[in-house]
C-alpha cells in the first residue's frame, strides 16, 4: 500500500493528470520527508559540478526549499520535485542538505542530507 501512495505522490508532485481535489487528499495523507534522489549519499564526483535532485513532502506549514551546501545557503526553489545545480565545488567532502522554509524564510525543521567527495 506505501508503495501505491508513494507512487500516487510522484503523480501529485509532477503534476500529471491527477484531478486537483485527489492531488490536495494525496498531499495531506502524506508524511512530511525531503528525499535527495541524487546523488547517492557518500557518493564520489568527478569534475566541479554536481546536479542535485530532490523530492519534498512539506507539510501544512512547507512554501520552499533551500539549498544548503557545506553549512552556507546556496539556492531557493519553490518547486517541490526539482534540482539545483551547484557549480564550483573544491575537492574534498561536502555536506549537502535540502532545507524545507515556511513563507518567512524560516525553517520548519524538516530537511534531508547527503555528503559528496569531490575528486
Amino acid at each position: 500500500m506505501k508503495k501505491v501512495v508513494i507512487l500516487l505522490a510522484i503523480f501529485v508532485m509532477a503534476g500529471s493528470i491527477v484531478s486537483p481535489a485527489l492531488q490536495s487528499a494525496i498531499a495531506s495523507d502524506m508524511e512530511p520527508m525531503v528525499t535527495i534522489t541524487e546523488p547517492e549519499n557518500k557518493s564520489t564526483i568527478s569534475g566541479k559540478s554536481v546536479t542535485v535532485k530532490y523530492m519534498v513532502m512539506p507539510g501544512p506549514k512547507g512554501d520552499h526549499v533551500h539549498l544548503v551546501v557545506d553549512g552556507e545557503n546556496a539556492g531557493l526553489n519553490k518547486k517541490m520535485n526539482g534540482s539545483f545545480e551547484i557549480n564550483k565545488l573544491k575537492p574534498g567532502k561536502h555536506a549537502i542538505t535540502i532545507k524545507v522554509m515556511n513563507s518567512g524564510h524560516s525553517p520548519t525543521g524538516l530537511e534531508g542530507s547527503i555528503e559528496v567527495t569531490v575528486k
